[in-house]
């Protein structure tokens, strides 16, 4: 009888529980970056160098829990001289925002046969972002290539979680 009027008690307090807190407000932590952005992706060359040449290109990038892609958007000043690979890969926040490549492809139906796959996004990038991660900055220096790379982007869509 007393594991019965316990079990009932258990039943009652979970339930108490359950509706209390179905109307609560559930915070992103704070290095959520999941969503939709729009902006612009810049790698320039020869960085610190009086020849320093920039290169922009304006993209769509996406977010999920772990992964990322970025694309071109070619509504909006679609430069055709610059062909940038559409990437796509992982990511992970730690002190900075680590991407990891899985595929770099070119965007063919637009004239661009080749991309150059060294001035793709990959490594480790600082990140900056609004208070309400609606803007995000990502720097990176690669020393290796003697690229400066930038990120800029701006929130689009509110992330559905599926």
């Amino acid at each position: 009888m007393k594991k019965l009027l316990l079990l009932a008690l258990m039943v009652v307090i979970f339930f108490v529980l359950l509706i209390s807190c179905s109307s609560d407000i559930i915070l992103k932590s704070e290095s959520d970056i999941r969503g939709e952005f729009e902006g612009t992706y810049s790698v320039t060359s020869n960085w610190g160098d009086a020849n320093a040449e920039v290169r922009k290109q304006n993209i769509i990038w996406n977010f999920t829990d772990e992964a990322y892609i970025m694309k071109v958007d070619t509504t909006k000043d679609f430069d055709e001289s610059y062909c940038i690979c559409r990437v796509d890969g992982k990511y992970v926040i730690e002190d900075a925002v680590v991407f990891s490549e899985l595929h770099a492809l070119p965007i063919e139906m637009y004239g661009c046969n080749t991309c150059d796959k060294t001035t793709t996004p990959k490594g480790r990038f600082t990140l900056i972002k609004s208070s309400n991660a609606d803007t995000l900055t990502l720097n990176q220096f690669d020393t290796d290539n003697d690229f400066y790379k930038e990120i800029k982007l701006y929130r689009i869509a509110d992330f559905e979680e599926e």
